[in-house]
Parts: structure tokens; sequence; C-alpha cells
């Protein structure tokens, strides 16, 4: 019997599948799920020390909010998904 299932998404067609796939799982085994997106780490710009910062470079502050809005994006799908299933879930 399943208790808690990990659902990872990347928004994709197949992805929506198995989201549906695993909540079904979920309420059948009376199951909490959680959802997951992974986001890109930030990386220094090697030539933002040079004389000007080249077009591109993108700050760790603005990174993280990028990642954010990325991932508030790719998980919409699962948290209404999730809400219209009478599931107990963790997203």
């Amino acid at each position: 019997m399943f208790k808690h299932i990990l659902i990872p998404t990347d928004d994709s067609p197949a992805s929506r599948r198995a989201i549906a796939h695993a909540l079904r799982l979920a309420r059948e085994q009376k199951a909490r799920v959680t959802a997951l997106w992974a986001g890109q780490p930030w990386e220094p710009n090697l030539y933002a020390y040079d004389v000007g910062v080249p077009r591109g470079f993108v700050s760790p502050r603005a990174h993280t909010l990028h990642i954010k809005q990325a991932a508030a994006r790719h998980l919409a799908y699962v948290k209404k998904s999730a809400a219209a299933a009478p599931i107990t879930k963790s997203i």
C-alpha cells in the first residue's frame, strides 16, 4: 500500500498523463502526493568580470525569481488536478 507518492513534472503531455495516473493511484490508496519540478541551478557568468557585463547575464536574485515563477507555472496543473481529486495533498 502506498502512503505517499512523489509526482515529478515538466508540464509535458506525457507528464500530464503520468499525473492523472498518479492521482488515481493516490485516490485508490488514500495516499498523499507531493509534486516536484526541478529547475536549473544558477551558474556564474565567467565573463561578468570583464570590462562590461555581457548580454544575457542573470544575477542570482533574478535567477531565483525566474525559477520560482517557472515552478509555480509548472506545478499549477498538478495543484489544480489534485484539488479536483479527493486526496490528501502536499504540494
